[in-house]
């Protein structure tokens, strides 16, 4: 006796899956785009660019569709105001505990570049010590904290990496350093 096809729901579609699959690997194999920038085929997924993100119902944060695994009677959206309404700064629960940042919270951050206000969106997902800032949001424009000039070694620009700070932005509002 076979047993019948597991299945779960990307965007109102009732889907079957295989054991071990991903998210990721269901949606694509149904002809559903979810961008990526870090995954490639035959590595092991890492979530690190997060741009793969999707809401999945009864999750308590957004989840990497390249890292998670399917589940039966999944309900996954991969397209909604959750996934990027505005710009948010991803930070550790430890560095958030250590700075009274709440989710959700505005937040300041600078660098020695430019300074930029988004929200906090407080994360399992992010080590202690490093943030992350999508580089999508005109408004909140994360390589306005950046340098374009090339690294010496790479010969990329240091468009991704740099060194910030955060503050709560109500905090630097009443400093007048907004």
């Amino acid at each position: 006796m076979t047993n019948p096809p597991q299945t779960l729901f990307i965007n109102g579609r009732q889907l079957a899956f295989e054991n071990g699959e991903t998210l990721l690997e269901v949606a694509r194999r149904h002809d559903i785009d979810i961008p990526t920038l870090c995954w490639l085929k035959g590595a092991t997924p890492t979530g690190a660019c997060r741009i793969c993100v999707v809401e999945v119902e009864g999750a308590r944060t957004l989840l990497t569709a390249c890292t998670t695994p399917a589940a039966p009677g999944m309900d996954v959206q991969t397209e909604s105001p959750a996934q990027a309404p505005e710009c948010r700064v991803e930070i550790s629960i430890q560095d958030a505990r250590r700075m009274d940042i709440s989710n959700g919270q505005r937040i300041r951050i600078r660098s020695r570049r430019g300074v930029i206000v988004a929200k906090a969106a407080v994360s399992n997902d992010i080590l202690p010590g490093v943030v992350f800032i999508p580089f999508h949001f005109a408004a909140a424009a994360a390589n306005r904290l950046t340098h374009a000039a090339l690294d010496p070694v790479c010969h990329i620009p240091e468009l991704k990496v740099c060194a910030v700070g955060l503050e709560p932005a109500d905090e630097a509002l009443k400093r007048g350093t907004a």
